[in-house]
């Protein structure tokens, strides 16, 4: 179950309608109960902090907390699924086929095989093929419990077919998507293709997407996204950033002619503009993002965590336009959020935040407040933060007492980095090259290796060096041998 973090989290994350929904489903089931208690006392916090944590202790003992905690995250979330069934399909697809299930149970056969009729053709309509053989199996099990009174041997049949066609179906779209997610993360693993064998490697996978487009009969949202992404993923695989970007226009476009597939739950859309911004960023394509900031800002999105989430991720994007081009890093300006606001927002968005944040600072040489905010995100258990922000987020460290002239710090830190990194199996380029030149600058020794163009075409390393400007900071020369002089 939830943990109360999480707990609280998702309580912050509800929208004004949400929360009183909420409010009323457990007060209904009594307002003295510990469960009702502990949700006032989350939701009241504005922040998760310490007092918040003395306060529960106070209220609940351990034993007593654990039990309440895990109770109210099984209401809440059985609340939340049923305030949006109405909005959701596939929920009021799963409502439909326990309705007439429970029909068919009680001996109702006219209502039974009405709902089921009635989900049948709805399962098909919105794509849903393992909803369809459900009912298809509830129809074929009253069918047998009446010894096939009113059936022919043709509609058994035909039941049958329908329900083999529906699963082809879904087998074709589940190995289309196969196909995308292992391109994908042979392109986050290994990058560009940079010899034969991996070339035919590629053309062998692309083959195979084509044959799965043209395998399926008819394009649904789903197959027609899916290719599109696939698209993009072979275009960066292959060098080719201008092919990616007009892939992207195209996703977008497709996005806006199927907008009712999505409207009613845009976190897919908003999942993708966000992705498509952050590719543009690794790449300094700063003057495409407008197209897509501006997709962000046209979305009418009712839901206060999403547009949390929306706000800091513009921001973030704007901060880094201008760390970026900014000769001047005094003239940096950062914007300010509440406590109370990057508490609502998901973790992982302010994570990044934080850290452009500190970045900012760095540069602009206030390494005081720099560090205040590496110390809070270091604080943060290293499972939550993800193997990638705890490595930047050290090596960021690592750059503020390096320009703070640190020499006995770094010495140990330089160790402690090294140790944690190989242990963990996340030794990259990046990392090796960070600390190579800090120990380089530590023995007063200049620092003169070659810098493998290959090893920074890996989509990593390319995040690590955009996120943390290493270009500018390592003044190392374009060319060849060297990473260049961009941002």
């Amino acid at each position: 179950m939830l943990s109360i973090r999480e707990l609280f989290d998702l309580i912050k994350s509800l929208d004004k309608t949400e929360r009183r929904y909420c409010r009323i489903r457990l007060e209904e089931r009594g307002a003295d109960t510990a469960y009702f208690e502990l949700y006032r006392q989350l939701e009241g916090s504005p922040v998760f902090d310490a007092g918040l944590g003395l306060r529960l202790k106070e209220r609940f003992n351990s034993h007593q907390l654990e039990i309440t905690r895990k109770h109210l995250a099984k209401l809440l979330l059985r609340i939340l699924n049923r305030y949006h069934l109405q909005t959701d399909r596939e929920n009021l697809l799963w409502e439909r086929y326990a309705n007439a299930k429970l029909l068919l149970q009680k001996g109702f056969s006219h209502a039974g095989l009405r709902h089921t009729a009635l989900g049948k053709a709805a399962a098909q309509e919105a794509g849903y093929p393992y909803l369809f053989s459900m009912f298809c199996r509830l129809e074929l099990d009253h069918g047998i419990r009446q010894k096939f009174a009113d059936w022919e041997e043709e509609r058994v049949v035909a039941v049958h077919e329908s329900v083999r066609e529906g699963m082809k179906k879904e087998e074709a779209a589940r190995e289309h998507a196969a196909l995308y997610e292992i391109l994908l993360c042979r392109y986050w693993k290994k990058g560009v293709v940079r010899n034969f064998s991996q070339t035919a490697r590629l053309n062998d996978i692309v083959l195979e997407e084509h044959q799965a487009v043209q395998n399926q009969r008819k394009e649904t949202f789903r197959s027609g996204q899916l290719h599109l992404h696939f698209q993009s993923v072979y275009f960066m695989m292959t060098g080719d950033p201008d092919g990616s970007l007009k892939t992207f226009y195209a996703l977008d476009d497709f996005f806006r002619a199927h907008r009712q597939e999505w409207a009613a739950d845009p976190q897919h859309y908003v999942r993708f503009l966000q992705d498509v911004l952050e590719t543009l960023r690794r790449f300094g394509r700063f003057d495409e993002m407008t197209h897509f900031i501006g997709r962000l800002n046209e979305l009418d999105i009712t839901s206060g965590y999403l547009k949390i989430k929306i706000a800091l991720l513009l921001a973030e994007l704007h901060l880094h336009a201008d760390l970026a081009r900014k000769d001047r890093p005094d003239d940096i300006a950062i914007p300010a959020f509440p406590a109370a606001i990057l508490d609502q927002a998901p973790l992982q968005d302010v994570i990044q935040w934080w850290f452009t944040t500190a970045r900012a600072y760095f540069l602009k040489k206030n390494y005081q407040e720099s560090l205040s905010l590496i110390n809070r995100l270091l604080r943060i258990p290293a499972a939550e933060l993800g193997a990638m922000n705890y490595s930047k987020i050290r090596i960021l460290n690592l750059m503020v007492h390096h320009a703070m002239q640190n020499r006995d710090y770094l010495f140990y830190e330089i160790r402690s980095f090294e140790r944690k990194m190989k242990s963990a199996g996340t030794w990259h380029y990046t990392e090796k090259l960070v600390v190579d030149y800090l120990k380089h600058w530590l023995s007063y020794r200049p620092f003169v290796r070659k810098v493998s163009v290959e090893s920074l075409d890996d989509p990593y390393e390319q995040v690590m060096v955009s996120e943390l400007g290493l270009k500018k900071w390592l003044k190392l020369p374009a060319g060849p041998d060297g990473i260049g002089t961009g941002f």
